[in-house]
């Protein structure tokens, strides 16, 4: 049942109608603190004084802390007394009770209780000033000048190097915990603070962060040239024992959200989550070899896409479920038997043609000679090599059959006498190596490009090849933390041409166990430091005089 709570606001005066209260609640608490849910600003009273309840015959009022201190009201017109009010149980209206509150006639006015109030925390008088003047002194020689000497002083850093970390005046200086990247060395102040009382610098962040690199070109973008920008700017230090290390996405929104109403010249789209709000991956593909020009291409746009690394390999081929010919008979390849990871587990190691390719492609050109093997390398090589085999084995008596091919002969020139050494020798050679640059050995994995007419025969070419370490550059993965799933439910690796768009997995691979950065139930909450880094080391960080700030 309801109390109403009606106000006198001096003693003689009406009831003021619109100070009524009503109160649903079981108890009501009265006091002077903010929290009490009847404040009566009495000096007189604790804070929290005492409770209001109903009773079936009245009210109760009870002190707060002491349960057996209890006084009720039950007929109209009893009172009791509170400080310098009093408390009167009036006729009940339709709802329930009602209580009446005035200030007490007679009672002590708010200067008289005040005055009293104050009296009772009245301690014995000291000399106060001496005893401020000899604290403030100690704390300006234990809390400034004995750690600002330890600091400054040669002769102290040895002694005070010795001394354990939490006895070090320093420490007094400390404005928070060091993060854990920095606590082998956050004891010396001076290992980041060059010169007292001036903020860090990135010089001193830059001594041992070297490969820090800009987030953007700063010739592209002035606006973001981070040698103009203190590093202490982003990543606060004495904040914890966590990496000073931004990871919120707001970060990362604040320009990605709209970036091109930032920066209108802008190719990038906005982004604003990874489960929400982000395009389709672009891989970076090879569009010249040669200069290691590459392109950006959107999945999903129509192909055929402009790959131009110049080797020939289909992944199909290498993992069809009946095998591969090798030198053994066929044998069944698995994503393993080529890709191995490196020493961190997060990336796979680039492919090796000795290690991962020459088991099955040993490199033979000779059917009378399968010992022979040709290297792996630059086409002068393996016509030095030709020779080479060729040479010793005309001069051990052995013959080969003699190119005539109108290809490699000039016109009106009389051929060269096979029965020389040196001319059968080089005949071999230049058989040996139109076979196997152009289909055998070479060809099979590269693009070749014969000699000139009337040119060297062995003067085969074979075009650079460019395989990028990632089709996705400015992302990262970690392998290592994806063991538990199979290559194949990311990779289409048996039915892949060997181009990036069927290798790569879309974004909707990705998003069907990571979400963005709330999460969304049983995924994996990815913001975008995730995937993305903030710093490109290709993009060196450089002030003028070369000293960044």
């Amino acid at each position: 049942m309801p109390i109403l709570i009606r106000f006198r606001p001096r003693p003689g005066m009406d009831i003021d109608p619109a100070l009524d209260r009503r109160f649903d609640a079981d108890e009501v608490r009265i006091g002077r603190s903010p929290e009490s849910d009847l404040v009566l600003r009495d000096e007189a009273l604790r804070f929290h004084h005492a409770v209001i309840s109903q009773s079936d015959t009245g009210i109760r009022i009870r002190a707060v802390g002491q349960e057996r201190d209890e006084i009720a009201l039950d007929a109209v017109g009893d009172s009791v007394v509170l400080g310098s009010h009093s408390l009167t149980l009036a006729p009940p209206d339709a709802e329930g009770p009602v209580l009446v509150i005035e200030p007490c006639a007679g009672g002590e006015d708010a200067a008289t209780l005040s005055a009293r109030y104050l009296a009772g925390l009245e301690l014995p008088r000291l000399a106060v000033r001496r005893w401020a003047w000899g604290l403030a002194l100690a704390v300006l020689v234990l809390g400034f000048l004995v750690p600002l000497a330890s600091t400054l002083l040669p002769s102290s850093r040895g002694l005070i190097a010795a001394a354990p970390a939490a006895l070090r005046p320093s420490i007094l200086w400390q404005v928070g915990t060091m993060s854990s990247a920095h606590a082998g060395f956050g004891t010396e102040c001076r290992s980041c603070h060059e010169t007292p009382f001036v903020p860090v610098r990135s010089s001193a962040c830059l001594a041992c962060h070297a490969g820090t690199g800009q987030h953007v070109d700063p010739h592209r973008v002035p606006g973001m040239d981070l040698a103009e920008t203190r590093c202490e700017t982003c990543h606060h230090e004495h904040k914890g024992a966590v990496q000073a290390i931004r990871e919120d996405q707001g970060f990362c929104v604040s320009c990605h959200g709209a970036i091109r109403r930032q920066f209108p010249a802008s190719t990038l789209a906005d982004i604003s989550d990874f489960g929400r709000d982000h395009p389709e991956f672009a891989p970076t593909i090879v569009t010249d070899a040669a200069t290691g020009a590459t392109s950006r291409i959107r999945l999903g746009t129509p192909g055929p896409w402009p790959d131009h690394g110049n080797l020939r390999f289909t992944h199909a081929q290498h993992l069809a479920a009946s095998g591969i010919k090798g030198p053994d008979g066929n044998r069944v390849l698995t994503c393993p038997d080529c890709h191995r990871p490196d020493a961190s587990g997060a990336q796979m190691q680039p492919v090796k043609m000795e290690r991962d390719c020459l088991a099955c492609h040993q490199l033979q050109f000779e059917p009378s000679h399968p010992e022979w093997h040709l290297p792996h390398g630059q086409p002068e090589e393996v016509a030095s090599r030709l020779l080479g085999f060729y040479g010793s084995a005309v001069l051990a008596g052995e013959r080969f059959d003699p190119v005539r091919d109108a290809l490699f002969a000039r016109p009106g020139e009389a051929p060269t006498p096979a029965e020389l050494p040196q001319a059968a020798a080089h005949s071999a050679a230049a058989a040996a190596m139109a076979s196997s640059i152009a289909r055998a050995a070479c060809g099979e994995c590269h693009a070749t490009v014969a000699p000139a007419p009337g040119a060297d025969p062995l003067a085969w070419t074979v075009p650079p090849v460019h395989v990028p370490a990632s089709f996705l550059p400015l992302a990262r993965f970690d392998h290592a933390k994806h063991t538990s799933v199979a290559c194949q439910n990311c990779h289409a690796s048996e039915t892949s041409d060997g181009g990036p768009e069927a290798l790569l997995p879309g974004i909707s691979i990705c998003r069907q166990c990571h979400a963005g950065a709330a999460g969304d139930g049983q995924k994996i909450a990815s913001p975008c430091v995730s995937c993305h880094v903030y710093h490109h080391a290709e993009l060196a960080i450089s002030a003028p005089g070369g000293v960044p700030k």
